[in-house]
This record gives structure tokens, C-alpha cells and sequence, in this order.
């Protein structure tokens, strides 16, 4: 019965790419952004949105240990 179904969650998860989301970089990381797949930008903490249909972020730490 649920792979009868898995249809609908595929296109649920289709239709979520279109949708612009946001990203929240906390204050001790920082991160990267990939969009379509060879425009590197780095991003600082803060709030950042992003189209996931054509855009990828990694967050990575940045604090300094002491």
C-alpha cells in the first residue's frame, strides 16, 4: 500500500525545490554557497535564502579554539 502512494511524496518533494527556503548560519559557523553548480559565494552568519532546485549550501564551523 505505500508504494502505491510513494508517488504523491515524490511529487510533494518536486514541488518543495520551487519554493525559495532559508538557511540560518549561527554565529560561530560560516558556509558556502554553490549555485548551479560552478558560482562559488561564501556566506557569513545570518539568515540567507536559497532556490534548492539549483542551489546547494554546506555550513561548516569557523570558531577559533582557545
Amino acid at each position: 500500500m505505500g508504494d502505491a502512494f510513494a508517488w504523491i511524496g515524490r511529487i510533494a518533494e518536486w514541488v518543495g525545490q520551487l519554493i525559495p527556503k532559508w538557511q540560518i548560519v549561527a554565529a560561530t559557523h560560516s558556509g558556502v554557497k554553490f549555485k548551479h553548480g560552478h558560482t562559488i559565494t561564501a556566506i557569513p552568519p545570518g539568515i540567507h535564502w536559497y532556490w534548492p532546485a539549483t542551489t546547494l549550501i554546506q555550513i561548516y564551523p569557523t570558531v577559533r579554539q582557545t
